[in-house]
């Protein structure tokens, strides 16, 4: 149930399922090459302490109070937007919410400022937590090729951008200047509030106004910003020496993430590659054993699909063939029915999973608003139901690579 304040976005789901009351305040800002350091980093440095909790003791001491409740703060990447995140859960009690959507506006709206600059311990040394974050990116090869592939394929377009941000960039941050672009977001960007719980609406409502002094902002608009203009497919490979090589494919298409068509697309991928029933995952690797892994999924916010798999540097040639060859098949329609039911199937489990979780139920409002789309699950599940076959097919054959990426 979405409240539309002149001031703010409140979007709650009350329900008595869970035992917590789960908060989750958001700010969306536009992904910028030259302040997403610093929005990557300002999460981490407002939850080390406020005005009122200046020290993790105190902090640590209040979320006791609520009979210890779950606090945290991060960063997120959706499409070309960054979302500063702040989540709190507390048992289900009327006075933990109020109190807990207080403690929210403490620690968002009055950090702990010495000399109108955040206090400088806190922000080197959250700088070197992020510095070990971005230099880790390259531990994990298979999440490694995927970034490179986004990277390279989306060059171009704000999507490209890392949204952890740089190590470059955090040189010339510090205490003065990060607080000073804080105070200019929060002159900018309106607050999100999501919550999931035992909660009546006109109550949290009224706590918002209470401990938040609000103001007339307009949210960020979703910027969709499709590319899709097929060319040469632009093949890179970066050569590290390593026994297994990963390989990720960017395939471009031209569907919007707010319409039918994009849950058409995820049910494409989903015979495509994203089972294990898969046509990549027969054809590749049941049949002629080529990966290790191997798996493709969309990008909501661009509607890309990716997809990931390992091998040997000699198998390079051969695997690109056959997933041509699974794009074409799906293309054609040359798959059963027996595929497309468990697909659609498989889909409407996993959404109806969302609602498991309060952090998934408030992720998938998030992500709805976003995109301006009022459809709750139960609409997304008829929808999922009303794809045929042919539509499939269909949806495929608006496609093409853009860009493989082979880190052996």
């Amino acid at each position: 149930m979405l409240s539309c304040f002149e001031k703010t976005i409140v979007n709650g789901v009350k329900t008595s399922k869970f035992k917590t009351v789960s908060i989750s305040a958001v700010i969306r800002i536009p992904l910028e090459r030259k302040f997403v350091t610093y929005n990557a980093l300002l999460p981490y440095v407002l939850k080390r302490g406020s005005k009122k909790y200046d020290t993790m003791r105190k902090i640590n001491l209040k979320t006791d109070e609520f009979l210890g409740a779950v606090f945290d703060a991060n960063v997120l990447k959706k499409g070309e937007e960054q979302i500063l995140q702040f989540f709190i859960e507390v048992i289900d009690k009327k006075e933990f919410t109020e109190k807990a959507v207080e403690f929210l506006s403490e620690i968002i709206t009055r950090p702990l400022v010495e000399n109108n600059s955040f206090k400088k311990e806190f922000v080197y040394s959250e700088k070197e937590n992020l510095k070990l974050e971005i230099i880790g990116r390259k531990n994990d090869k298979k999440e490694y090729a995927k970034l490179k592939c986004v990277e390279i394929m989306c060059e171009k377009e704000p999507f490209g951008i890392y949204g952890d941000g740089y190590i470059e960039d955090l040189e010339k941050i510090n205490e003065k200047n990060l607080y000073n672009h804080y105070l200019d977001i929060i002159e900018k960007y309106p607050i999100e509030f999501y919550y999931v719980g035992n909660v009546e609406e006109n109550d949290f409502n009224s706590y918002i106004e209470k401990y938040f002094n609000i103001s007339s902002k307009k949210s960020v608009e979703f910027n969709e910003n499709i590319v899709f203009s097929k060319g040469e497919i632009n093949e890179i490979e970066e050569n590290e020496g390593l026994s297994q090589g990963r390989l990720c494919i960017g395939i471009r298409t031209d569907v919007k993430p707010n319409s039918n068509d994009f849950y058409t697309l995820l049910a494409a991928n989903e015979i495509f590659g994203g089972s294990a029933n898969s046509k990549l995952f027969m054809k590749l690797r049941e049949e002629n054993g080529l990966c290790y892994y191997i798996n493709s999924f969309v990008y909501r916010f661009k509607t890309i699909i990716l997809i990931q798999l390992g091998i040997k540097k000699d198998d390079y040639e051969n695997s690109i063939c056959l997933i041509k060859d699974c794009i074409e098949d799906v293309q054609n329609g040359n798959f059963k029915k027996e595929e497309f039911e468990s697909a659609i199937s498989g889909l409407i489990k996993r959404y109806e999973s969302i609602f498991d979780y309060p952090s998934g139920i408030m992720d998938f409002y998030l992500s709805q608003n976003m995109i301006g789309d009022n459809r709750s699950l139960d609409d997304v599940a008829e929808i999922f139901k009303n794809i045929s076959m042919k539509s499939i097919s269909d949806i495929m054959k608006k496609v093409y690579i853009d860009t493989i990426y082979f880190l052996c």
